[in-house]
C-alpha cells in the first residue's frame, strides 16, 4: 500500500487517479478518475458540503468530459442539522452543493426554487450525479426527496449493487 496524497496523481492500468481533499469529520479524500480518452468521473465518499473537487469538476464540465459525479446522500432533508454535524449530505444539501459547483457562487439561504434547480441541471449538461451511502432508516424519505429534485431538473441517479451504468 502507498499513501495517496491529495492532488498527487498516480496511474493504475492507464487510469489516472487524482485524490482530492474533502470535508468530513475525519480525514477523507475523493478521487478524480480519468480514462486514457480524457473523460473523467469524480467519486466522493463520506463528505459534507465540500469544495475539494470543484476545480476538477469545473474543468471537466467545461470540456464536456465529466461523465459522472458520485456523491453520498446519507440523510433525508429533515435531518439536515445532523447531516451537517456528522459531515454528510441530504438531497437539499446536494442541490446546494451542485448550485455552487456549476454557478460558482454561494447558493441562496433558502431552498432552491424550480428555476434555479433547472439551471443547475442544464449546466450539468446531462452529467449524472450518482448517489450512494443512503442510510436505510431514511431511505424512503430520501428517495422521495430525490425524485422531487429529479422532476425539477437535477440528474440524480441512485447507485445499486450489480447495476451497470453506461457513462
Amino acid at each position: 500500500l502507498e499513501e495517496a496524497a491529495p492532488e498527487r496523481s498516480f496511474t493504475v492500468d492507464d487510469m489516472k487517479i487524482t485524490p482530492v481533499a474533502i470535508d468530513h469529520t475525519i480525514p477523507a479524500q475523493g478521487y478524480v478518475l480519468e480514462a486514457p480518452t480524457g473523460d473523467a468521473m469524480i467519486h466522493l465518499g463520506d463528505t459534507g458540503p465540500t469544495r475539494g473537487e470543484y476545480a476538477h469538476a469545473r474543468r471537466y464540465l467545461a470540456q464536456g468530459r465529466l461523465r459522472a459525479l458520485s456523491l453520498e446522500c446519507s440523510f433525508p432533508d429533515e435531518e439536515r442539522e445532523l447531516a451537517i454535524l456528522t459531515g454528510h449530505l441530504t438531497p437539499q444539501l446536494i442541490a446546494r452543493h451542485l448550485y455552487e459547483l456549476v454557478l460558482e457562487k454561494e447558493p441562496p439561504a433558502r431552498d432552491l426554487n424550480d428555476r434555479e434547480l433547472a439551471e443547475v441541471g442544464r449546466r450539468l449538461g446531462g452529467t449524472p450525479v450518482l448517489l450512494h451511502h443512503v442510510k436505510p432508516e431514511g431511505a424512503l424519505r430520501i428517495r422521495t426527496q430525490v425524485q422531487d429534485l429529479r422532476a425539477r431538473g437535477l440528474p440524480l441517479v441512485f447507485l445499486a449493487q450489480g447495476v451497470e451504468l453506461s457513462l
